[in-house]
């Protein structure tokens, strides 16, 4: 089954680019040209990766960021961020926001490809550990009530 992307970015050249590339890796990609669309995206389909630009109107990718961290169903998301913001400084800022991994554009096809492949492998085994979790912690429940 194919994991589903969402690439948050108020530049639509920007999109069709990157959607083109992971949509030939096997991905499902949906795409936002805000933070508050990507968020509506995001509750609706369940997303594996995000891939986030920062400059953006109204609320920027930092913000955004820390929106997606604070909300309990998608805090577990990993987050690229894509921008041509390279100093030192803006990546720390992003990784402090909470980001997991960071591009700068223009990026080589390569590094989006592996850094996306990496990303959605921790969201998959992050997925199978929750499953099981839950269902041990439901085992666990049926135990006590059985016992009682």
């Amino acid at each position: 089954m194919a994991q589903n992307i969402i690439i948050i970015d108020d530049n639509p050249h920007n999109i069709k680019v990157a959607s083109l590339v992971l949509s030939k890796e096997g991905y499902n990609v949906y795409s936002a040209l805000s933070v508050k669309e990507g968020l509506h995206v995001m509750k609706t389909y369940k997303i594996s990766l995000v891939l986030m630009d920062i400059n953006m109107p109204k609320i920027d990718g930092f913000e955004g960021v820390k929106l997606i961290k604070m909300d309990e169903q998608l805090r577990y998301i990993p987050i690229l961020m894509v921008t041509a913001l390279s100093t030192k400084d803006d990546v720390i800022k992003a990784l402090k926001a909470g980001a997991d991994d960071y591009l700068v554009k223009p990026y080589n096809i390569k590094d989006l490809v592996t850094k996306t492949k990496h990303l959605t492998s921790i969201s998959a085994f992050i997925e199978k550990w929750c499953t099981h979790h839950f269902e041990l912690n439901q085992t666990i429940n049926l135990d006590t009530i059985l016992l009682d």
